[in-house]
């Protein structure tokens, strides 16, 4: 049987466990909408200043795909692949997207909010083209 000082110990620890599993939920939660918020605000930019028509219209076929799959499986070099179509052509927007707006465009929260914010920018005027 374990004694009280042991059993007092375990509740303790699992009170700390419990507290941080709690701030990394929080902090878990903020990063992720801002990533999403930071990568929707560029995929809007790209779409107005960067993007080619093709690419665009790719991202608008291809998104449900990329939704559906869920973007955790994507990589930002995949992404812009789907973008580009050519290997080659991807590896040069990977380097733009990442020299423009910084090595977070990895992160999977940020390629949602990218798709959604280029996809959505492109939706509103496309018909105009």
């Amino acid at each position: 049987m374990a004694s009280t000082a042991t059993v007092q110990a375990q509740q303790e620890e699992e009170l700390v466990n419990e507290h941080a599993i709690e701030r990394l939920r929080a902090s878990k939660t903020q990063a992720e909408e801002r990533l999403y918020n930071e990568g929707e605000l560029a995929g809007v930019e790209y779409a107005l200043q960067h993007a080619e028509y093709l690419e665009l219209e790719r991202l608008v076929a291809n998104c449900q795909d990329v939704f559906r799959g869920g973007l955790n499986r994507f990589t930002i070099q995949s992404l812009a692949h789907v973008m580009t179509g050519e290997r080659e052509l991807a590896e040069d927007t990977v380097d733009f997207l990442q020299e423009k707006f910084g090595y977070d465009i990895h992160q999977p929260k940020w390629m949602e909010g990218f798709v959604a914010g280029a996809v959505s920018k492109f939706c509103e005027f496309r018909a105009q083209i």
